[in-house]
């Protein structure tokens, strides 16, 4: 079932000005030349629309889309599994990794061959052999599409061998605000234009973030029977009921601040997961970029410092 928030052509993505020149000359280039689109690697932030462009880009070049997260590739062997049997429908295909970061190392060097030479290595037992052997098998032409927020972590081995690096940049108001209105027409809902801002400035520049408000808003708004108008009412309601505060705040935002304040010293993210009860990573992904952006942390070599 189609998603109705999802825009389905390049020309109705909104936002990431630069990031859809590159990717359309890139497109248009590469139809030109009857090739394979060239592997790709998207990078930024959570929420900024790298899994959504990457579902475009394979429906605009008429390809086949598989859609995996780093951790789901166990090992090489599974890799290899996946990529034997690529182009069942006859249509070139893009497997698209999220969480481009998380893959093992060792599926990571399977992936060298594979990008490179359409070539994977695969155990067999010969006739009569007890051992199995290694033997290397072609496979289908495919692009790899790669989504990170942690560049950093990939190696550079597998780094150099996307062609195109894609880097997103967090919205400003003008694109929020196309962004959200464009989504408010596809929930076939009218956004007063003081909702509107309001809902931009607690979204933190954040598309993903803006539309969740933006849904729930909807339903305040059929409680309060001003639907299918979406009035500041609405919105502030929405906001009470969240608990984002004027600032964009939620309250794990809150508690990490709270944590750091009570201390009085630096601490490590370690020790302020375990004080508020959440996982490393939802910190350094969610939390820690939108405190930093505002200037209400900071990231030293003692640990986190609140400003």
């Amino acid at each position: 079932m189609k998603d109705p928030l999802r825009p389905e052509s390049l020309k109705d993505y909104v936002g990431q000005k630069r990031v859809k020149e590159q990717i359309n000359i890139c497109i248009q280039g590469t139809k030109s030349r009857g090739e394979m689109l060239p592997h790709i690697l998207l990078f930024s932030a959570p929420g900024l629309g790298k899994t959504l462009l990457a579902e475009i880009i394979a429906r605009e070049m008429g390809y086949d889309f598989i859609h995996l997260i780093g951790t789901a590739i166990s090992s090489p062997a599974q890799l290899a599994q996946l990529l034997v049997g690529l182009n069942e429908t006859g249509k070139p295909t893009c497997i698209f990794i999220d969480e481009g970061h998380r893959l093992k190392a060792n599926v990571e060097e399977a992936l060298y061959a594979a990008m490179e030479n359409w070539r994977v290595t695969i155990l067999v037992k010969p006739e009569g052999k007890k051992e199995k052997i290694p033997i290397e098998v072609p496979i289908p032409k495919f692009t790899l599409m790669m989504a990170t927020n942690y560049i950093g972590c990939i190696s550079p081995p597998l780094l150099n061998r996307f062609q195109l690096t894609l880097r997103f940049q967090p919205y400003n108001d003008t694109d929020m605000k196309a962004l959200i209105m464009a989504t408010a027409k596809r929930l076939r809902t009218k956004l007063d234009p003081d909702a509107c801002a309001e809902i931009i400035k607690r979204s933190r520049g954040t598309p993903r973030t803006a539309n969740h408000y933006l849904q729930r808003a909807r339903d305040v708004s059929v409680v309060n029977k001003h639907s299918p108008r979406i009035t500041l009412k609405d919105v502030e309601k929405t906001f009470d009921l969240l608990e984002i505060d004027d600032e964009g705040m939620c309250e794990m935002d809150r508690k990490y601040i709270e944590v750091l304040r009570r201390a009085g010293r630096p601490l490590s993210v370690k020790t302020i997961g375990k004080s508020i009860g959440e996982p490393v990573s939802t910190l350094e992904q969610v939390i820690e970029p939108f405190l930093i952006s505002r200037g209400l942390i900071v990231i030293t070599n003692r640990g986190r410092c609140v400003l």
